[in-house]
């Protein structure tokens, strides 16, 4: 099996079916959660100094745009050109506090 990035093969593929039959709709996705983990939203309720956030594996940019949204200055990361593309299209309006990148971190 080949290697791309931290995937093998095989893993990628999986992933390309899930992308595509979710047609660029998040909630088509197994994993998609339309809210962020409480957490997230814990710490971010909790009064702490808004700043800079990095998103690793964003996927669709849900917990990206709610830190946009808070006042958090983010770079969302995925490897994936689909969740790529998903998290852009969330980030649209958000005045360029959510940056995303197409980048195998690994």
């Amino acid at each position: 099996m080949t290697s791309t990035g931290g995937m093998n093969l095989i893993q990628r593929k999986v992933l390309d079916k899930f992308y595509a039959r979710a047609a660029g709709a998040p909630e088509r996705l197994p994993w998609h959660r339309a809210t962020p983990d409480q957490l997230l939203t814990q710490v971010v309720e909790s009064g702490s100094r808004r700043g800079r956030a990095l998103d690793v594996g964003c996927g669709s940019g849900v917990f990206s745009v709610y830190l946009a949204q808070q006042g958090y200055e983010v770079t969302a990361i995925d490897m994936h050109p689909g969740a790529v593309a998903m998290a852009r299209r969330a980030a649209e309006g958000l005045g360029g506090r959510m940056k995303v990148v197409q980048a195998d971190v690994l």
